[in-house]
């Protein structure tokens, strides 16, 4: 969705561990373009903000359960931005990632 520069915007993310036996751990790291500027966030785990980067370390997911977090951003210049989101855990090989683009007016 679109957003005016220097308006602020919810990021809702919801993961789910879709086992049924065991939690498992992993970090969700969602990363921002320049026109988008994170400012807060909340959600079931605790997260840091550094720069543009938005990390919930070792968030764990409890089976068949999901996971919400969620991240306030502000319009921080004119033009296309995108959030790039990225779930890493041991157990896989590669990161589950997701993007949203949101346009800055």
């Amino acid at each position: 969705d679109p957003v005016r520069e220097r308006e602020a915007v919810t990021y809702a993310i919801q993961v789910k561990n879709q086992g049924d036996f065991e939690p498992v751990s992993g970090t969700v790291t969602v990363t921002f373009s320049d026109s988008i500027k994170p400012i807060a966030v909340g959600g079931d785990a605790q997260g840091t903000i550094n720069g543009q980067t938005v990390t919930f370390p070792r968030t764990t997911l409890e089976p068949g359960k999901d996971t919400n977090l969620s991240i306030t951003a502000e319009g921080a210049s004119i033009g296309p931005g995108r959030a790039v989101m990225n779930f890493s855990a041991d157990f896989l090989n590669d990161p589950i990632i997701n993007q949203e683009a949101t346009n800055v007016y």
